[in-house]
């Protein structure tokens, strides 16, 4: 189901059974499976509105007149970045964070 083996299922249940003993065993088991119901049931409530999302834009959009691409002649052009733009401002903006922390924490040091 989640990628465990039979190994791994018998490891943690080993595990519970130290842990919580033979008596508390069941009341903690129907409390973990009572969690995975509720789970479940809110995941497929969840994948159920998203269906029913993309029905209704699948719909509307059948529906609709086609949308005109025409982009207007008083238009400016939008540079989109490369990845090497946005991999340079993101480590750009690592750095100075980094470099920010250090500064702080140098002070913190000096005055304690």
């Amino acid at each position: 189901m989640f990628g465990f083996g039979l190994g791994e299922i018998l490891l943690v249940a080993l595990i519970a059974l130290v842990l919580y003993g033979d008596k508390d065993l069941p009341k903690h088991l129907k409390t973990g499976l009572e969690w995975v119901r509720k789970f479940k049931a809110l995941s497929f409530q969840a994948q159920r509105s998203l269906w029913n999302v993309q029905r209704e834009i699948t719909q509307n959009l059948l529906d609709d007149e086609p949308i005109s691409l025409q982009v207007p002649a008083n238009t400016e052009a939008v540079k989109v970045p490369t990845p090497e733009e946005i991999i340079t401002k993101e480590v750009t903006l690592q750095t100075e964070e980094i470099s920010s922390i250090a500064q702080t924490e140098e002070v913190k040091i000096t005055t304690t």
